[in-house]
């Protein structure tokens, strides 16, 4: 199954690369990649691209979603609506963007630390974690009051 997917993504990825060249920056570079749960859609964060793909394994269509800063980490609820996307620098910030109607919309950032990646939700779906690379540190998200994330731990690691 994984290989068939994998498979089909790559040429799913020279598809894109070849009918998009206007449209996209030469370099899209790639960071993180996340699959929707039937497995038929996937989101790749492009850092230098400054946007996240949506690829329709099936279709072979693929969406973009432009953000504001270099995207290096990606996290799908469990439910496929909401898309947290850690978008990198020295301020950095976790970009919420929501399903509606077919389209992806944001719906606001939530203050992180220094190149923020590697999303994680929990299992019950209440918390995200986001390891901020150059403070060493991480954002602990209550997703429920994403306004006030608590960062752990408050010492260096070393």
């Amino acid at each position: 199954m994984i290989s068939s997917i994998m498979s089909r993504f790559s040429g799913l990825l020279i598809f894109a690369a070849i009918t998009s060249v206007a449209a996209q920056p030469a370099a899209l570079s790639p960071t993180a990649i996340v699959a929707f749960a039937d497995g038929k859609t996937l989101y790749v964060a492009c850092g230098t691209g400054n946007r996240v793909l949506g690829c329709d394994i099936e279709s072979q269509k693929i969406s973009s979603i432009a953000m504001p800063l270099a995207p290096f980490g990606l996290a799908l609820s469990a439910d496929g609506l909401r898309l947290y996307v850690t978008c990198g620098g020295p301020e950095g910030f976790v970009a919420i963007l929501k399903m509606v109607d077919g389209r992806w919309h944001q719906l606001g950032t939530i203050q992180a630390g220094h190149t923020p990646m590697a999303p994680v939700i929990s299992a019950d779906g209440k918390m995200l974690y986001v390891c901020n690379r150059f403070d060493n540190d991480v954002s602990v998200i209550d997703l429920g009051n994403p306004a006030r994330p608590a960062v752990w731990p408050r010492r260096s690691w070393n």
